[in-house]
This record gives C-alpha cells, sequence and structure tokens, in this order.
C-alpha cells in the first residue's frame, strides 16, 4: 500500500497521514508509536473476551444437502435475525428467522437444502460500553461465498467449487524461504495488455494465468505470462489482495477496465468477483480463483496471498454492525484509531479478531492450497498473534511462509496487554527479536540504498552514483543481521537472513524503472535509455547476490515504466498494466535478471537462511562511503564454487579494483556489464577486476569453478511431503555405489526415483544399503523429498541430451506412469476384498500420493 513517511526523528504528524482510505500510509517508528493505550472502549473489550470468548471454528453458514447451521458471534446483541434472499443483490426476501442466543454465540439450523441461496443478519446490538444501540443488516463476518460486489452472503458447497485435479493440487514450497524468487503482481496488471497473447475473454482474469504457451502479439517467440514467468526463474508469485473488496474501488457490475489495488477489505474469506468470469454466481469465483492457484502449482510456482488484515475499507463493516467497537482500537474520545491511515485499525489483540485472522489464514491455506501470506502495514498487528499464525501454518507445513510490513501507517492505539495478560508489542521491526525468526519483514534500508529513499522523488542511491548510501547497502547484502536500531536511516537488525525481505520496488510507489528516470532528469519514461539499463541490471545484481527473500516488482526485470505515477492505486489500467512488448525491448535486461538467479542457485551462502555463512563473508570495500563495493563470499558446501567475489561500480566510467591477494588471485568470471549467468565469461588471474561504469562482476575461484566435486544442483519449489517411512536398520556406512543409485545399476536415473515412490507407497521393502543410498538430503528417512533431488539431478542434465536420448526419458516418465497405475489397480482389489468404501479410500489416500508423484513427473517433464 502507499506509504509516507515524516522524517522528523520521533514525531509523526496526523496531517501527513491525510490520505484517500483506499490507500495505506506510514510513518517510521521510531519507538513504540502509540496513543490512548487503555480506555473504557479498551477494558470493555477485554471483558468481552473474558467472559465471551468463543474459540469454535463453526462460525458462519455450515452448509450440508439436509441442512445448513447459521453462527453468529454478537455478545452485546439483543436480537440477530437471518434474513434469505434468492438474488445476490435486488429481489424480494424469502424469510427472516430470528436466531437463538447462547453465551454470546447466536445460531439457527435450517432443515433441507439451501445451497445456493443467499443471506444477510440483522442484528440489533449496544456497543462495548453500552452507551449506544445499533440496528444493521449486514452480511456474515465469515462469509466464505457472496453474490454481486459483497452485499449478501451465498450458501455454496464448497466441494462441487473445486475444478477438475483438485485433490491432485499440492502446495509448492521451497525447502528455505530465502531460496525464493518473488515477483509480486496484480491479477489485472498481468494479463491486461491485448500484446499478452492472452485471449480476449481472460484479459485482466483469474482464468489469464491457466493460459499456456502464450507468446508476444501471439507471433511465437517472446513467451508471456506463466511461460515467461517459467523461463525467467520465478519461484514464488505475490498476488496482491484478491480477496472481496470495496464496490467504491471496483463496481463488480461494471465494466473491465476499471482499476484499484484493492487495499480496502470487505469479505476477508471471499475472492474479489471482478477478476471473475461472472461476479454474481460466488461458486465462479472462488471455482476460477482455485483454477489461477492450481494453474501456477502446475507450473511449479508458490503463491503467495497479500492480506489486509490491519484494517477494512470503511466502518460500516459486518465487524462493527456485529459487536459495535471491539473488532477495532478505539480512542478515549469514541473515534476509530487510525494506526492505518485509512480510516480504522483492527485490534489484532483481541481474542475474536485473532481467531478470526488465524482461521481466516488457515481457511486459505487448507481451501485453496495459498502456500504464504504477505502482510500489509504488520506493525499495526501484535507480535504474540503472528507468532500464533507462524505455529499454526507449520502444523500445515514449516514452508509455508510470512512476511509482511514491519511498520504502521500512522499513530496506533495499542493497548497495555493482550487477550492473554502478555504485554503488547507491535510486530514491527524494532521488535524483530520478539517475532519468530521465519516471518519476514520488507527491508526499507536497502531499498532506499540502492535507488533513493521513497519520500523523495528524484533522490538518488547507491546505482545512480550516491557514495553516502554504501553502509546501509552493506548492512542489507548481509541481511541486516547488523543493523541499528537509528531511526535516521531506518536501520533495524534481523534475527537472520530469513527475517528479511530484500528489494527495491514493489506496487507502491515509483517502479525503479521510473526512480532511475526521474532521478535523473528524464522527461519520457518509456523510452530505452542506455544508462538506466546499466543501472537497473546494477540493481538486479546487488539484489541477487545479497541475503534474504529476493523480492521484486512484477516487470522489474524488463524496466517497467508507470510514467512516473508513484501512487497508482486507482489510476488507469493501461498505465499501471505489464506492457509486455517489453519483453522484448528490453530482453537484455531480463536476461541478466536470469542469469543472475541463476548464480545465486549454486551458490548456497547467497540463500542462506541462518547467519552461519556470515563468518565467510569479508567485505572489502562500501562500509563507508564508496563508489565501489567489493566482498567475498567463502563456501564449504559440497559440490560448489568455494569463493564468489562482488565488485560493483556506481559511477559513470570504469574503475579497477584489486580483490584481496588472501582470497586468491586467479578467478572465473560470471558476471559483467552485459552478461550474467553460470558460463565463463573470461578470466582473471592476478586478482585484479576491471569494472565498467554502473556494473558488476561477479566471479568465482578458478579451481573449484573447473573442478567441481559434483553437479551443483539448483533451489526449485516442491510438494508437500508425503509420508515418510522410517529407516529401521542402520545404513552401511561404506556404500559401494553413487549415491541415489537405490537399484545398484550403476547408473543415477528416473527407475532409482520410482524404487524410492514404491517403498514411500509400501510396494517396495527396501534393504540396508539401498536405503542409505535412497536418504539424498541425509535426514535419516525416506520420503519424496529423496526421489525429487534425484529427478533435479537428472532434469539438470536433460538440456544437454540429443533429441532422441530426451526421447529415452520422456518413455521413461511414461512407463513410471503406468507404474502408478498398476498400483492404483492393485490398491482397488485390495479395499474391495476388504469389504470397504472404495471412493472413499481412493480420494483420501491413494490419490494423495500419486498426485504428489504426478505433480514432480510433470514438472520435469516440462524441461525436456
Amino acid at each position: 500500500m502507499k506509504k509516507y513517511l515524516k522524517k522528523t526523528v520521533g514525531v509523526v504528524l496526523a496531517a501527513a497521514l491525510t490520505v484517500s482510505a483506499a490507500v495505506s500510509v506510514y510513518a517510521v517508528d521510531t519507538s513504540k508509536s502509540t496513543s490512548s493505550a487503555n480506555n473504557s472502549y479498551t477494558n470493555a473489550s477485554q471483558n468481552l473476551d473474558t467472559q465471551y470468548g468463543y474459540d469454535g471454528n463453526d462460525l458462519g453458514a455450515t452448509y450440508t444437502k439436509n441442512a445448513t447451521t447459521f453462527k453468529v458471534w454478537a455478545p452485546t446483541a439483543t436480537s440477530v435475525k437471518l434474513n434469505l434472499y434468492s438474488e445476490g443483490s435486488g429481489g424480494s426476501k424469502i424469510s427472516t428467522t430470528d436466531l437463538s442466543n447462547n453465551k454470546g454465540v447466536w445460531s439457527k439450523t435450517l432443515n433441507g437444502d439451501y445451497k445456493n441461496k443467499f443471506y444477510t443478519y440483522t442484528v440489533t446490538a449496544k456497543n462495548v460500553t453500552g452507551s449506544n444501540t445499533t440496528t444493521k443488516e449486514t452480511q456474515d463476518i465469515y462469509s466464505v461465498a457472496t453474490g454481486v460486489n459483497g452485499q449478501r452472503s451465498q450458501i455454496v458447497d464448497l466441494d462441487s467449487t473445486d475444478p477438475e485435479g483438485w485433490s491432485s493440487d499440492a502446495h509448492v514450497l521451497l525447502d528455505k524461504n530465502t531460496d525464493s524468487y518473488v515477483w509480486e503482481v496484480h491479477v489485472k496488471d498481468f494479463s491486461y495488455d491485448s500484446k499478452s497473447g492472452v485471449s480476449s475473454k481472460n484479459r485482466g482474469k483469474y482464468l489469464a494465468f491457466t493460459e499456456t504457451g502464450t507468446t508476444l502479439n501471439n507471433a511465437g517467440k517472446t513467451p508471456t505470462l506463466v511461460d515467461y514467468l517459467k523461463n525467467l526463474g520465478v519461484t514464488t508469485v505475490q498476488i496482491t489482495p484478491f480477496y472481496d473488496f470495496s464496490k467504491n474501488s471496483i463496481d463488480e457490475t461494471g465494466s473491465n477496465d476499471q482499476f484499484n489495488w484493492g487495499y480496502d477489505p470487505v469479505n476477508y474469506n471471499v475472492p474479489e468477483g471482478a477478476y471473475s468470469s461472472n461476479p454474481y454466481d460466488g461458486n465462479v469465483r472462488i471455482k476460477e480463483c482455485k483454477q489461477m492457484i492450481q494453474a501456477l502449482h502446475k507450473a511449479g510456482i508458490s503463491v503467495v496471498m497479500d492480506v489486509v488484515y490491519n484494517h477494512t475499507a470503511d466502518t460500516n463493516s459486518s465487524f462493527e454492525a456485529c459487536v459495535p467497537n471491539y473488532y477495532y482500537r478505539m480512542q478515549s474520545n469514541g473515534k476509530f484509531s487510525d494506526g492505518s491511515g485509512c480510516g480504522n485499525e483492527t485490534a489484532s489483540e483481541r481474542r475474536m479478531f485473532r481467531n478470526f485472522m488465524i482461521q481466516s489464514c488457515m481457511y486459505w491455506v487448507n481451501e485453496y492450497h495459498i502456500d504464504g501470506f504477505r502482510f500489509d502495514l504488520m506493525g499495526v498487528h501484535d507480535v504474540e498473534t503472528m507468532n500464533l499464525l507462524r505455529a499454526e501454518m507449520d502444523k500445515v507445513d514449516p514452508r509455508l511462509t510470512i512476511w509482511g510490513e514491519g511498520w504502521t501507517g500512522g499513530t496506533c492505539t495499542y493497548p497495555d496487554t493482550t487477550c492473554t495478560g502478555k504485554k503488547f508489542m507491535p510486530a514491527d521491526r524494532f521488535y524483530s527479536a520478539d517475532l519468530n525468526e521465519r516471518i519476514g519483514i520488507f527491508n526499507d534500508g536497502i531499498r532506499d540504498a540502492i535507488k533513493g529513499s521513497v519520500f523523495e522523488l528524484k533522490g538518488k542511491g547507491w546505482v545512480q552514483g550516491d557514495k553516502k548510501s554504501s553502509k546501509e547497502l552493506t548492512e542489507g547484502i548481509k541481511g541486516n543481521v547488523d543493523g541499528t536500531h537509528n531511526p535516521t536511516n531506518y536501520q533495524w537488525t534481523s534475527k537472520q537472513p530469513s527475517q528479511t525481505v530484500t528489494y527495491t520496488s514493489c506496487h507502491d510507489n515509483q517502479t525503479l524503472w521510473d526512480r532511475l528516470a526521474a532521478s535523473q532528469g528524464a522527461s519520457n519514461f518509456r523510452q530505452r535509455n542506455d544508462t538506466f539499463v546499466k543501472q537497473n541490471k546494477l540493481a538486479g545484481g546487488l539484489l541477487n547476490m545479497s541475503q534474504g527473500i529476493t523480492f521484486t516488482l512484477a516487470g522489474e526485470e524488463m524496466g517497467r515504466s508507470k510514467d512516473n505515477d508513484e501512487n497508482s492505486y486507482k489510476s488507469s489500467v493501461s498505465l499501471n498494466m505489464i506492457d509486455w512488448g517489453n519483453a522484448q525491448t528490453n530482453a537484455d535486461i531480463v536476461a541478466y535478471y536470469k542469469g543472475m538467479r541463476e548464480i545465486r542457485e549454486k551458490f548456497s551462502p547467497l540463500r542462506a537462511s541462518d547467519k552461519s555463512s556470515l563468518s565467510g563473508y569479508k567485505c572489502y570495500s562500501g562500509e563507508s562511503a564508496s563508489d565501489i563495493y567489493a566482498g567475498v563470499w567463502s563456501n564449504n558446501t559440497s559440490g560448489e564454487w568455494k569463493k564468489l567475489a562482488v565488485i560493483a561500480n556506481n559511477s559513470n566510467s570504469s574503475k579497477s579494483y584489486t580483490i584481496n591477494a588472501s582470497e586468491g588471485t586467479s578467478w572465473v568470471i560470471l558476471a559483467n556489464s552485459s552478461s550474467a549467468g553460470v558460463k565463463k565469461l573470461g578470466e582473471v588471474n592476478n586478482g585484479t577486476f576491471t569494472v565498467d561504469g554502473y556494473s558488476m562482476v561477479v566471479a568465482v575461484d578458478k579451481d573449484s569453478f573447473e573442478k567441481p566435486e559434483v553437479e551443483p544442483t539448483t533451489a526449485k519449489p516442491t510438494e508437500a511431503p508425503a509420508t515418510t517411512a522410517p529407516i529401521t536398520t542402520a545404513p552401511d556406512t561404506t556404500p559401494k555405489y553413487q549415491k541415489g543409485d537405490v537399484n545398484r545399476d550403476g547408473n543415477l536415473s528416473i527407475k532409482d526415483a520410482t524404487l524410492i515412490q514404491k517403498n514411500i507407497a509400501k510396494l517396495e521393502t527396501l534393504d540396508a544399503e539401498q536405503l542409505a543410498l535412497a536418504d539424498m538430503n541425509g535426514d535419516g528417512t525416506i520420503s519424496i523429498k529423496d526421489a525429487t533431488k534425484i529427478q533435479r539431478i537428472i532434469a539438470g542434465r536433460f538440456r544437454e541430451l540429443s533429441p532422441e536420448s530426451s526421447k529415452n526419458i520422456k518413455t521413461a516418465f511414461v512407463k513410471s506412469e503406468a507404474v502408478l497405475f498398476l498400483c492404483f489397480f492393485q490398491f482397488r482389489n485390495i479395499v474391495h476384498i476388504q469389504g470397504l468404501d472404495f471412493d472413499y479410500f481412493v480420494n483420501r489416500y491413494f490419490m494423495s500420493f500419486y498426485g504428489k508423484i504426478y505433480n514432480v513427473q510433470i514438472s520435469i517433464r516440462g524441461i525436456v
């Protein structure tokens, strides 16, 4: 969301935060930003938590074909009525029914099949202090489907919204969040350009993500959309808000050319209807949203959802209708606190909003297979809530990701304690030590160091020649683990690199390209400029050669411009959309980002999630003002380069730099001012590098480059793990065969991966030596990870095979699938013999296993 900063130490001026409710702003948290902590509203809300808090997960409408049960938490209400409608908007009311109250939870069960009917509640309730009573008709806080513009909730059978193959869809996750290459995109931005090659009916829609084989202008040459992402090496797509947001931003009954970022939530558990083919039927938006996620998963890409739990579009909300003044923090004078800069702030420390936040996130994880969350204005929330969410997500898979903005949008009315009685601590960057180390925080320090402060529209950063940014740059390169709590330059300290999101631009503020152009006097922001191209590449190089989670705005790698509109939240779609022509015009920048990513994937210290690799890092230039940054990383990971040197030059002329002789003198260059990748571009044998203006040289030591111990592997997403088979016999410590050669035929092949799959499915028993060979990751268990690792190694060799060899490998995959189907029929016979429910057991057990294996195979087949 849009962020502004008042750069006066320790002072936040409310006047600087007056903006449209559709846009969020933030101020630097120089200390604990708070106002009127505990007051009558806070105390009354805490009393409700104690007396009426409800931890059940059945609030909302629970549908079955025979009956639907409705439950509403409304402890201050004197009356709650259920209204049924046949239409999502307009039309006449079918019936009104009173709900019964049981300790603040109002409920009613209607017998019969109410699928696809619409409903609202009419709630008469006092505010938390008992000083006022209101009667409002509202949609359900816990809606999972709605009619057009989200004004009425819809009763749906969620199972019927699953697209074909959904039961086989699995989370796509990375072993470490620091393996990520995140590409932030807006649903409409992604495909609205007619040059994208997408069908006209899917332009700007969820289903655009499902189209494959798209190319620029349908010419068959330059890939676009999801094929482009795969080619670029993107591991993770972060999608700006696609829950149901305000009709004041996008009217779902209107035309497809409307645009808004969507940071104004209305129904958190409902997909936005404007991105669907039919916003009037809640089933359609759900199914098409799932199809979008499914398509990205099939491409091997994780999906991170941008969530905005810190405020609602306005206070005329379902929350305020059901329990007035409870879900929001209130000032002592009865006004809504505005720590979001959008007119209100929610109260994560209160039991029922905390429960809602966590249940809502887990709903998206389980129902939609979302792989992670980006939290808008995370500093509005409390540390305890964020850590509790992290713990809940860990129960599903610890590799599910969380990161967020470590700041607020204004002055928050924080209470002294949370609903558990613990001290309230805001989930911002200055409380990073209290946050789980796997909750990432956007690093605004390195962002501003690279390109210039976001609050100075023509300000320059290090890549444009500002030497003063060197210190912030070098701290960011190390994942901010050595940062200081200094509000003057916005530095903070992370626990480890996994807690840092390293970026130069996002949907907020200027694009990287626009900042480069504006800071150097350009007037035509869409025109290619050789200097800006060099600086864009340099910025991309610094990102990839830094620790932390690598994050870019969609199109940053192709010189994306929004004509210097640094607050485009409601600007035209033609201005906001990705211009896919840039993928061709600036193909050299695209290739450079891709090459830098390939280098990063081959060198573990850059992707380290903890601080262990920092003992092997030395910064030789850049810790004080300088036009040269020079750093060397040492690496003890088997099979990888032993040393990697980075020398960057932010001046406009060529410079020479000599690496300290203790690091060695013989180097192989992998990146220079024009190219980047894992192929040799040249050699340096005296330790002295020539670095062109506005560019970077990346080099690795010659010995390890020419004599790798084993073939390097790359960090790629993997599906969620299947059940593992424990090793019950001590493995032979001196195997006669290479690691992974499970069938002991002397070759590493798909047969070995298949044998591991059979072992997991208990269709094949491995002896002690085979178990030792199969344990590819050395964790003591045999799992799908081991089979996947073998497949990755094989996949890395496909590109060098002849067409005939590739054909043979494809045949092997077909045969492996035949084995799976044979397993299926054996499974069916066993179930029938036992007299069990065939459909239930197949869907519950066999298909889950088959889906994981098939997804691994299909992703590798795509390479050949």
